[in-house]
């Protein structure tokens, strides 16, 4: 897939191989192979036209994605899985990995290598050698008011030093599907190599928005953080995302904004990480890349509202699958009392479509085996069900068995003739038989009738004489 996506629509989620595709590799076609890059292209551009007729907002951000959460569906993309700096939007992931592997109840020493090769411009905490602090205000710290002290605290509280955090950073990204990513540090300060798209943003945002203790953060418009051995006073932070906080400007205050993280950097430009869903139907999540810090305008905030109004105006919920609904059924061998099983969905699938749709649109493809052999318990995944919209995967659910099928009595004799049956040789010499008695059958039928007919006519000469 190509890294610019076209705006609009929702897109399906993007594979492993096809993100991090490279313009340059067209180029290197071979003149012979022209003609097929071209077949490719104009097959990937095709996927992504846009599904809903409302027009597509304009954005000053560089990349940028809208994302139904809780499917994980793109509603909207632009240059979505472009290698940017996601700047300080790197923190979410150095507080997933805080939550995951330590206690927030913690109280973590703040050492010298903590401090050392900080900027002088970068923002902090102002935390001092020896000082001692819960790992909970710490991941408040970062999430808030984007302390870069904080942030190499809690890498080595973690890790034990900065380099095994970044590498456990890494392979937690590729766990959550963020392919294309690849950290250097724990607080997203500029490093040449320090790269993330949109896209990958968005996956780890999604993650860390189901971690209440994270949710519980984010969503705080100020925080005040409990005093230290060395600094008794209570801190007082303020969160950066505008979006949440009106401390610092009201201009850009969305009453049901919920998250996420800001991010800046001379190199970066303006980074922003945000969800959306308090008072509305339904959550969604965006990420801005590479806005402009231009005069008064912070392109960041507005570039994701006009992208959580694009969502909230073109798109509605609809129920796809219920708990228990019965979706599809498989045939069963070796079973006793039937030879079919109905299969109900495992959870319930709530996803985004079009508002001018209509739930007739969306179809269902079953995944699953020919047959099922029994015994088989209730409950047993037997495959899944997706549910398309456009030809494009709006989400799925695992198809489960809605009973207990136990096996024949004579359940090792069907099973043995299948084993017999299998082998080629055993299925050559039956057609064979088969074919010798049809012909014999036909002989036989050929034989009477010829029998008849000459019995026939001896009657008719007796008569005669």
């Amino acid at each position: 897939m190509l890294r610019k996506i076209s705006r609009g629509g929702i897109l399906p989620p993007a594979h492993n191989e096809e993100i991090g595709i490279k313009h340059r590799r067209a180029a290197k076609c071979r003149p012979y192979k022209m003609f097929f890059c071209l077949v490719v292209l104009f097959l990937t551009l095709s996927l992504a036209l846009p599904m809903v007729s409302a027009q597509p907002p304009e954005l000053m951000s560089e990349a940028a994605i809208l994302m139904d959460p809780r499917t994980g569906n793109v509603l909207f993309g632009q240059n979505m899985h472009e290698q940017m700096y996601p700047a300080s939007t790197t923190k979410i992931m150095t507080a997933i990995l805080a939550i995951e592997h330590g206690n927030l109840d913690d109280m973590v020493t703040i050492q010298e290598s903590t401090l050392v090769n900080m900027p002088p411009l970068a923002a902090t905490l102002g935390l001092e050698v020896g000082e001692e602090m819960s790992l909970s205000d710490l991941v408040s710290a970062i999430m808030l008011m984007s302390g870069n002290d904080a942030a190499n605290a809690i890498a080595e509280h973690v890790a034990g030093d900065i380099q095994t955090f970044v590498n456990m950073m890494n392979v937690r990204a590729a766990e959550l599907g963020a392919y294309n990513t690849n950290f250097m540090n724990p607080t997203g300060l500029h490093h040449d190599k320090h790269l993330s798209t949109v896209y990958d943003m968005a996956r780890i945002s999604q993650f860390a928005m189901t971690i209440p203790a994270f949710r519980g953060i984010v969503v705080n418009a100020h925080m005040f953080l409990e005093g230290t051995n060395l600094y008794p006073e209570r801190r007082y932070i303020i969160n950066t995302n505008a979006l949440v906080s009106r401390q610092r400007t009201a201009a850009y205050y969305f009453a049901p904004a919920i998250g996420i993280k800001t991010g800046f950097t001379s190199q970066a430009g303006l980074c922003l990480a945000a969800s959306a869903g308090r008072g509305r139907p339904f959550e969604l999540i965006s990420v801005t890349f590479g806005a402009p810090p231009r005069g008064t305008a912070t392109y960041s905030f507005t570039d994701t509202r006009a992208l959580f109004d694009f969502g909230y105006n073109n798109f509605r919920q609809t129920n796809l699958a219920r708990v228990d609904q019965i979706l599809g059924e498989v045939r069963i061998r070796y079973g006793r009392g039937t030879n079919r099983l109905s299969l109900v969905a495992d959870a319930p699938l709530i996803a985004l479509i079009p508002t001018d749709s209509d739930v007739n649109d969306v179809v269902t493809r079953a995944i699953m085996p020919d047959y099922v052999r029994a015994p088989i318990e209730r409950g047993q995944r037997i495959g899944e069900i997706e549910f398309l919209y456009n030809d494009n995967v709006i989400g799925r659910v695992d198809l489960l068995s809605n009973q207990t099928i136990n096996r024949h009595a004579f359940w090792w004799f069907f099973m043995a003739v299948d084993w017999v049956w299998s082998f080629t040789a055993v299925r050559v010499v039956v057609y064979i038989l088969l074919i010798g008695l049809g012909l014999f059958f036909i002989l036989f039928l050929i034989g009477v009738r010829n029998a008849i007919k000459r019995s026939k006519r001896k009657n008719k000469y007796v008569r005669r004489i």
